[in-house]
């Protein structure tokens, strides 16, 4: 999987952290590591304030991501 893009109408209600965990533990059986990197989903430049911005929303993923079953 290279990237994932929501669209809007479903970046509510919490779908985003079920459905990239889902993926990711399906996607990673046999794997030992996973990877994960903020970026702009259009593909435009980030500004570092962007950028950060986006890294502490991935890192609340991540923890929704491994506090569900």
């Amino acid at each position: 999987m290279d990237r994932v893009i929501l669209v809007p109408e479903w970046r509510r209600g919490g779908r985003g952290p079920v459905l990239a965990g889902t993926a990711i533990r399906r996607l990673s059986q046999d794997c030992t590591a996973v990877a994960c990197e903020s970026a702009s989903a259009d593909g435009h430049e980030m500004t570092d304030e962007q950028h950060r911005q986006a890294a502490a929303k991935l890192g609340q993923l991540w923890s929704a991501i491994a506090s569900s079953p």
